[in-house]
């Protein structure tokens, strides 16, 4: 049996708008049309060098004009190289230090986060975001197909072979403008399954499961 532990804080819809307002003036950047979100370290696993590649590829098909805002560590050298060489890099922002009141605004306020990682061991981000009302975005491998469910969209994990980059990026774009184009109905069905999901991941579900089953270690003794 697995009973899913809980948050160690509590995530909240909080108001999408003043949400970005918040973010907006602290970081001097224009988020109030929205901005795609990332959350994690530069370990290898969390794929932020994924993140600004499956970005830059939808900025290239796509022609649309929405920042993507990367909240963690400052970036590696490596991660710096690439932003420098963006054509986006005036629209690509690095946030550090960032309490978790305002992650939870920064959730609230995202049109979706894109989590592509590699692996996890657990994933967390990603029902921090569906509790914050934020459509995700994730790797269609365990954990994270089994922390997101039903409620998010999934991409293939990035293929080792280079040869299969750019159809990865390319799948990872057209899964950004599906979300996009979602209409409002799609939309509130969405937010609606994501805290469905989220429920699950609460101290109060994890201890309603593990008195389930002590119930049923009882009864077969």
């Amino acid at each position: 049996k697995v009973c899913y532990n809980g948050l160690s804080r509590p995530f909240f819809s909080l108001p999408r708008e003043s949400s970005r307002d918040l973010l907006e003036s602290k970081f001097n950047i224009l988020l109030s049309q929205g901005y795609i979100m990332h959350i994690g370290g530069n370990q290898y696993y969390k794929n932020r060098q994924g993140v600004l590649e499956i970005y830059e590829t939808w900025r290239n098909l796509y022609h649309t004009n929405i920042p993507l805002v990367l909240i963690g560590e400052e970036p590696s050298e490596e991660l710096n190289l690439l932003h420098k060489k963006s054509p986006f890099k005036n629209d690509i922002h690095f946030i550090t230090n960032l309490s978790d009141e305002h992650v939870n605004n920064a959730y609230s306020g995202a049109i979706c986060l894109l989590f592509p990682s590699l692996d996890e061991g657990f994933g967390w981000p990603i029902i921090e975001a569906m509790a914050s009302g934020c459509p995700v975005i994730t790797t269609n491998k365990a954990p994270m197909n089994e922390v997101g469910g039903m409620a998010a969209f999934y991409i293939e994990k990035k293929p080792a072979d280079p040869e299969q980059w750019q159809q990865w990026k390319e799948e990872g774009a057209k899964t950004i403008e599906k979300v996009l184009k979602l209409s409002r109905p799609q939309q509130t069905e969405t937010i609606e399954r994501s805290f469905t999901q989220s429920q699950k991941f609460t101290t109060e579900y994890f201890l309603d499961a593990v008195e389930v089953i002590y119930k049923e270690i009882n009864q077969i003794v």
